[in-house]
């Protein structure tokens, strides 16, 4: 946060970047997956460095709580109601549109590796 209040709603974006310019693999394969993108303006920073493309892992409100808890950083809200706030700060940030915006969309409500075999398919056909 304090971040995005001294460069910017990209802050994050930017400094992904740089540091995906510097990568081996990217270097040598011109792919890679970024986790994580909030903002409309971390789209288009991407959008300007790279040909991207965004997937949204969708999964209800309760579930993504659940898995906040069970994950167990020391950081993550441990009551709905602090989850609650988060969530409404990313809104505010975009988070809303910017997965509106996404160029695909899976559903994230099963096991994990039902969510990484999708998230493989979808990679395999941007890689033809």
């Amino acid at each position: 946060n304090q971040l995005r209040e001294q460069i910017g709603m990209s802050a994050s974006a930017q400094l992904a970047v740089e540091k995906i310019k510097r990568m081996k693999s990217w270097k040598r394969r011109k792919a890679v997956v970024v986790n994580g993108v909030r903002s409309p303006a971390e789209i288009k920073e991407f959008k300007r460095n790279f040909k991207f493309k965004l997937i949204a892992l969708k999964a209800p409100i309760e579930l993504r709580f659940k898995r906040i808890l069970r994950r167990g950083r020391r950081d993550d809200p441990k009551r709905f109601q602090d989850f609650m706030w988060s969530e409404r700060m990313e809104r505010k940030w975009g988070l809303a549109k910017t997965v509106e915006s996404a160029d695909y969309s899976v559903k994230n409500e099963g096991k994990k590796s039902e969510a990484v075999a999708k998230l493989k398919s979808i990679m395999r056909r941007l890689a033809h």
